[in-house]
């Protein structure tokens, strides 16, 4: 019993860990340094487009921290930008990660570099065990360009 405790508060705290971590997101084409334009801006990326690479970093973050490969990680993040500076924090914490499967559902294009990401945790596993989350999550994504990458996070308001 105390087995399967520990285990769920870890995943918890796993999933508000990775939750926190992917709302980091802004970036420019020169790394980051710019601030995302307002969001009355007219944008010229398309929802779909959108939706096609929020899906690949999804799921090459959730296979680098599976392969607990860093430098696959980092390839998904500006360089000293606050998603980074919280990813390198949570490979440090994470010990085995055996399953991961987080899935996007919905994307809204605020702007070409401010996106509303709607997804959701299906599964977390830590060492032998997993559990199965299921909570959707909106995380403000602000993006970085050539190629997308994410600049810092934040929970939708």
């Amino acid at each position: 019993m105390k087995n399967i405790y520990i285990l769920s508060l870890t995943s918890c705290l796993c999933g508000i860990a990775l939750s926190f971590a992917f709302t980091s997101a802004h970036n420019s084409d020169d790394g980051g340094n710019e601030r995302a334009p307002s969001s009355s801006v007219v944008h010229s990326l398309d929802e779909q487009t959108a939706f096609s690479i929020a899906t690949r970093l999804v799921s090459d973050r959730d296979a680098a921290l599976i392969a607990h490969d860093h430098e696959a990680l980092q390839a998904l993040t500006v360089p000293d930008s606050p998603a980074r500076t919280i990813d390198d924090a949570l490979f440090e914490s994470l010990d085995g990660v055996s399953a991961l499967n987080t899935v996007v559902l919905d994307v809204h294009v605020l702007d070409d570099k401010k996106w509303e990401v709607h997804s959701v945790q299906e599964e977390i596993g830590m060492g032998e065990g997993s559990s199965r989350e299921g909570q959707e999550r909106c995380t403000l994504w602000h993006m970085g360009k050539n190629p997308w990458r994410l600049y810092e996070t934040s929970e939708c308001s």
